[in-house]
C-alpha cells in the first residue's frame, strides 16, 4: 500500500474515531443526568435516556406549572411510551 494511502486512510479513521469517542461521551452523561431527574422513566422497561429525556423536556422545569393541557400531553406521551414498550 502506497504511503500515501496509508495516510490518507489513518487521517480518515482519526476523523470517524473523534466524534464517536465524544458521542458515547455524552450519552453516558446524559444517560446519568435523566436517571437523576427522573429515575421512575428509567425505571420503565425499555424506556432509555432518550426517551425519558424528551418527556422530561416536554414536561419542562416546572411541572406545577404547567396547565392542564400541558400535563395530559405528558401523560398521554407517557402511556403511549409504556404501551410500545410492554
Amino acid at each position: 500500500m502506497a504511503p500515501s494511502t496509508k495516510l490518507a486512510l489513518k487521517s480518515l479513521a482519526t476523523r470517524y474515531q473523534q466524534p464517536t469517542t465524544e458521542i458515547t461521551t455524552l450519552d453516558s452523561e446524559v444517560e446519568q443526568l435523566v436517571h437523576q431527574a427522573v429515575p421512575q422513566f428509567m425505571a420503565i422497561k425499555n424506556v432509555g435516556a432518550d426517551a425519558a429525556g424528551r418527556l422530561l423536556v416536554a414536561a419542562g422545569d416546572n411541572p406545577s406549572g404547567r396547565t392542564t393541557s400541558q400535563r395530559s400531553r405528558t401523560c398521554v406521551a407517557s402511556r403511549r411510551l409504556r404501551s410500545h414498550r410492554a
